[in-house]
């Protein structure tokens, strides 16, 4: 009965800590979901600015009836500005407006016109070398770029998934002071998870990461690890024939592939 009992204690005190650290886990998770809401909320605000000057500028061309390119920079300027800060934040969020942007504007002196024309013919009515000139070479170089697809988009999204959820890994591994195996291939589950994902879209993207995922960890404990060693030395605590198993070996094993 004592021997039950005490089993039972050790149970219930796995089960305390393990319920403590999925609920750190869970609102790690949130605290992520929440920021990521609010990057993208903030995105979408700066698109919808630059579609307001977008259009406030193609009435400006429509309407004046006498071109001058000293004028039409200026009245260009809150265009430029504002898609320079959205590219500030996110320089593909700005390149998916290029199309939306360089459509033609039928203008009143007589010409069809774009954007990016209008930035390149005139850009000598702006002094060079300052800051307003810069402004507009980038501006002119950004609507050149071609918007990638939106595989290309999730592929990107995913690998910008692996590298923070390695980070993670990483910072928590270097702060606990004591060594537990089930607990650090727990913290490496968010990890696998967004690369196992990847290497379903694309193997090269998933392989390009695998020099920065196999760099050694200075672990809080005293010792120096890798990703793979650590799945290798602490694969016995997952049920064996699992399907996290499964897919904690097949991490290993794609881990220690080379880019083809």
């Amino acid at each position: 009965m004592k021997k039950l009992f005490v089993a039972l204690l050790a149970l219930t005190v796995l089960s305390g800590a393990a319920f403590a650290q999925n609920g750190a886990q869970a609102a790690r998770t949130a605290k992520v979901t929440r920021a990521t809401k609010e990057a993208k909320g903030a995105i979408e605000a700066k698109k919808a600015e630059i579609r307001e000057n977008l259009a406030s500028f193609r009435k400006t061309v429509e309407s004046r009836t006498e071109f001058n390119g000293s004028f039409i920079l200026q009245s260009m300027t809150n265009l430029m500005d504002s898609y320079i800060a959205l590219a500030n934040e996110s320089e593909s969020a700005a390149v998916s407006l290029n199309e939306e942007i360089n459509r033609p504007i039928k203008a009143g002196w007589g010409r069809t016109v774009t954007v990016a024309q209008l930035v390149r013919d005139n850009i000598q009515h702006v002094f060079p070398g300052s800051s307003t000139a810069d402004d507009f070479d980038r501006f002119e170089f950004l609507l050149g770029k071609k918007a990638v697809s939106q595989a290309e988009k999730q592929i990107n999204d995913k690998q910008t998934a692996v590298l923070n959820s390695l980070a993670y890994f990483r910072g928590v591994t270097e702060k606990r002071k004591e060594f537990n195996g089930s607990y650090s291939l727990q913290d490496m589950m968010d990890l696998m998870d967004n690369y196992l994902d990847l290497y379903a879209k694309s193997k090269s993207a998933a392989l390009s990461l695998n020099k920065e995922i196999n760099k050694p960890i200075k672990a809080g404990w005293g010792r120096t690890v890798t990703i793979p060693q650590l799945i290798r030395d602490n694969i016995q605590y997952v049920f064996a024939g699992s399907s996290t198993a499964d897919d904690l070996e097949f991490f290993a094993e794609v881990l220690g592939k080379d880019v083809k």
